[in-house]
């Protein structure tokens, strides 16, 4: 019996690739979407009627922080 890896430490890609070859293993899955959820936290939908002119400002004022 191997030891069960370290899925805290595995990046996004090494865990894909591991849930993949263990579908079986829901720790590993739950791991994964747990990390795919922090590194791309879920966007505002805005509807037809919305205005989006702050959100469109904060998004290009963020842009160019990390730039």
């Amino acid at each position: 019996m191997s030891a069960k890896p370290d899925f805290e430490k595995m990046t996004q890609t090494e865990l894909r690739a591991y849930v993949l070859a263990h579908r079986d293993e829901d720790e590993a899955l739950h791991a994964y979407l747990d990390k795919c959820r922090a590194e791309n936290p879920p966007s505002r939908t805005y509807g037809p009627d919305d205005d989006v002119s702050a959100a469109i400002d904060e998004y290009l004022k963020q842009r160019r922080l990390k730039h």
